[in-house]
């Protein structure tokens, strides 16, 4: 299945007391397919996905692929530090159904970068999946690149690339450097930027909000309508500025509640939104 287009990072939807708040994120599914998604990226960043316990992702991704149905490609983060782990959570996916599985490099440890290739070996590996490498330096501390990519692709069953970096030179050097490699943006508020670089689509937070801003975005570039174009963009980019003051996935959650899909925030320590930030997202008016 096809991995383009309009691809929201689901966030997790919790109860009042916490708990993962599976029948809200199946409204919350239901409603980005109406909206026009065209996949899904589940268990990711902005899922919280280091805050969730295996067995709440694994019921996530079960969650997820029983509402999608097929309709459209879904891609499990199954991203650890541990590789075994991250292999076990690979093998469930599959056995969801997912289209692909993806894995921020492991962190913290600062491991070599044969390390870091030997984890994606070991992850492709486990299942007979495409893996989508997760590129995303400001969280993990790595940079995978146009130098080093390469080393991942010649050992690993890879599917595709989720690009987060504001760094459009690179991304334009690995584009000429593998001309055939799916590639997903993961910065929304400069979508439009990415576009003439010859990306398939993008993967991204607030697209859970936004998913029919981000889709005129593309089809009005693809139709050759810049004006258009960058007209929609700056609209998704000053709403991105201001989830940036109170926290994007606090943010997203509290449009998402606005709009009838429960959330309640997000994990500790993440904190509550105070009133005053309420009352200043309550500010934005147009999210289609």
């Amino acid at each position: 299945m096809n991995i383009s287009g309009i691809m929201p990072a689901l966030v997790t939807p919790y109860k009042k007391d916490g708990e993962v708040n599976l029948p809200e994120l199946k409204k919350l599914v239901r409603t980005l397919l109406e909206d026009g998604a065209e996949g899904f990226y589940v268990c990711g960043s902005t899922g919280e996905c280091f805050m969730l316990r295996d067995d709440e992702r694994k019921s996530i991704i079960e969650t997820v692929t029983q509402e999608v149905n097929g309709q459209v490609p879904v891609i499990a983060h199954v991203g650890t530090i541990w590789a075994d782990q991250a292999a076990d959570l690979a093998k469930h996916a599959e056995s969801c159904g997912v289209t692909a599985v993806s894995s921020v490099p492991p962190f913290y440890y600062k491991f070599s970068f044969q390390e870091i290739v030997d984890y994606y070996k070991i992850l492709s590996d486990s299942t007979g999946l495409p893996v989508v490498i997760y590129n995303f330096p400001a969280f993990s501390g790595v940079s995978i690149n146009s130098q080093n990519i390469g080393e991942i692709i010649a050992q690993c069953r890879v599917g595709g690339l989720k690009y987060t970096d504001h760094n459009l030179f690179e991304l334009e050097k690995i584009r000429r450097k593998f001309p055939d490699l799916t590639i997903m943006y993961g910065h929304d508020e400069v979508l439009l930027n990415a576009l003439p670089i010859g990306i398939s689509g993008a993967i991204g937070s607030t697209f859970n909000a936004m998913t029919p801003k981000y889709k005129r975005i593309m089809e009005a570039y693809y139709a050759g309508n810049l004006e258009e174009a960058s007209k929609v963009q700056h609209e998704a980019s000053s709403i991105v500025e201001m989830l940036v003051k109170v926290g994007v996935f606090r943010g997203v959650k509290y449009l998402l509640t606005k709009k009838g899909i429960e959330c309640n925030g997000c994990r500790k320590p993440f904190r509550e939104l105070t009133e005053e930030e309420k009352q200043f997202l309550d500010q934005i008016a147009d999210l289609n």
